[in-house]
């Protein structure tokens, strides 16, 4: 099975978890955004930044060209988007040939708009 994960990189992120166990018994890819130093400022992270970690495709808007590009002869079954706190665009989510999932577990983050984002 091929997975694209797609979350932004944050150490302690729940999507870096699932990311780890699901490689275990998947083929997976990552792609999305890293945590900038404004935002580990900003949440009183600075503690955590020498373990920031970029991913397999360190991309700041996740595209069907941009996936097929950074990783060649990679065909994803699915997409697993795990939010972080971080948005960022997912112009993927689009494509109406894959399937997806989603695992919301920041959504206090941003409350007023998290209803509009997830397609």
């Amino acid at each position: 099975m091929n997975i694209l994960m797609l979350y932004t990189a944050i150490p302690h992120t729940t999507g870096q978890y699932f990311e780890r166990a699901l490689r275990e018994v998947a083929q997976v890819r990552s792609c999305g955004p890293t945590v900038s130093d404004g935002v580990l400022r900003a949440w009183n992270l600075e503690s955590i930044a020498g373990r920031v970690r970029s991913h397999d495709l360190p991309c700041e808007a996740v595209s069907v060209r941009e996936v097929r590009r950074g990783f060649p002869g990679f065909s994803p079954d699915w997409i697993f988007f795990v939010e972080s706190g971080v948005w960022f665009e997912m112009p993927i989510l689009d494509d109406t040939s894959l399937p997806k999932a989603c695992y919301l577990i920041d959504t206090h983050l941003f409350p007023p708009t998290i209803g509009d984002r997830p397609r």
